[in-house]
């Protein structure tokens, strides 16, 4: 017997258990549920000490030494996850997947989701009106790919583009977390500031497996719809954050239902210094106030102020779109009346893109239940 199986057979069942499971998450802190608990053991618990500022403790001994330990109970998960995720940490959270009561033995355990930055619905994200982007990002050529989707909302988009306009997209859309093929992290990382990154194995980044993985969750003969077909750098990113998004949701995410191209060319040409100084979405001090966006912002739904925040982001640069807009406006102004009544009956929308997401995701509860229904009975008067 070699020295690993040894203390594999020393260990307990729930130890070897919990390690067992833990070996197919490194790096991710494991919420490991006990009955009515979330347990942390080993460098997870120093780390949930000192991040989430619970009781370090101990349980039993491994190779000689006591086992650290640290917990919550299983109905505070949600604000301690937020926390943990927006400390950087990527969090499995693993579940009892039997009923204790019938369970022969050590009662079955599994991850049932795995929480990042990017994929990330909890109740913080949610109930804010910003978006949450996951990107994915790699080199094609002397080029580079990003593809960026907010999962709670269904948007997706991607393109291939300059350095230049590469760093200007990404001090507009500030992902949460962007993915990065480890061979070439080193030299990514430098293009995008301050963010999560998370680095994934080249075969992810693989273009004709994107292609199939695309084409099948589509179900579409080609790409050809979404203007991607030939943008095999696009193609890659998509298909990366596509499986990354699944394989941590453990869902088919359904409400993805399109990828859109984004041109980055009619818009005018700010670079990340400019928009800071201009202060379009956020003040000189980082917050996010004063700001243009804070003056014009008289948004109903959370829907139209992440409209108006990628409009900010992207101003056109074309005289005929500047003109579509203001023609639009000014049909409303002289309707005041009109106005009123199309924002009492968008008050009763709310966020229906984050309802979808929530459903697909498995994440919905009664009150978006009752919540879509309210908003689909409206939207035929509107």
């Amino acid at each position: 017997m070699t020295r690993d199986n040894s203390a594999a057979a020393a260990a307990t069942p729930m130890i070897r258990q919990y390690q067992e499971i833990k070996q197919r998450f490194p790096g991710l802190v494991l919420f490991y549920r006990m009955g009515d608990f979330y347990e942390m053991f080993f460098d997870d618990a120093r780390i949930a000490h000192e991040v989430l500022g619970i009781s370090l403790t101990s349980r039993g001994q491994h190779k000689g030494e006591d086992v650290p330990l640290a917990g919550f109970p299983y109905h505070a998960l949600e604000p301690y996850l937020t926390r943990m995720v927006k400390a950087g940490y990527r969090v499995a959270i693993c579940e009892q997947v039997e009923d204790p009561r019938k369970a022969k033995g050590l009662v079955k355990r599994d991850v049932v989701e795995v929480v990042t930055a990017g994929t990330n619905f909890t109740p913080a994200v949610i109930g804010s009106a910003d978006n949450n982007f996951l990107a994915a990002l790699c080199p094609v050529g002397g080029a580079f790919a990003l593809a960026w989707a907010d999962l709670t909302t269904g948007e997706f988009r991607t393109g291939e583009y300059s350095e230049r306009d590469l760093r200007m997209l990404l001090s507009g859309l500030e992902p949460a977390e962007i993915l990065l093929p480890r061979a070439s992290h080193k030299q990514l990382t430098a293009l995008c500031g301050k963010a999560v990154f998370t680095r994934m194995e080249d075969w992810f980044f693989d273009t004709e497996t994107a292609r199939r993985d695309l084409l099948e969750h589509f179900g579409t003969a080609s790409l050809k719809g979404f203007g991607i077909e030939q943008l095999p750098g696009a193609i890659a990113a998509c298909g990366a954050l596509l499986s990354y998004a699944k394989e941590n949701l453990r869902r088919q995410l359904e409400h993805l239902v399109s990828i859109r191209r984004y041109d980055i060319k009619g818009n005018l040409q700010l670079d990340p210094s400019t928009r800071r100084n201009l202060e379009l979405v956020r003040s000189l001090s980082g917050d996010s106030g004063p700001t243009l966006l804070g003056v014009l912002d008289r948004s109903i739904t959370p829907m139209g102020h992440r409209l108006l925040v990628s409009r900010l982001h992207a101003i056109p640069a074309r005289l005929d779109v500047i003109r579509e807009r203001q023609t639009a406006i000014g049909q409303l102004i002289p309707n005041s009346s009109s106005c009123d009544t199309l924002q009492r009956e968008l008050a009763r929308v709310g966020d229906l893109e984050r309802m979808i997401a929530r459903l697909a995701a498995g994440k919905a509860n009664a009150r978006d239940v009752v919540q879509l229904g309210q908003a689909l009975e409206t939207l035929p008067g509107i």
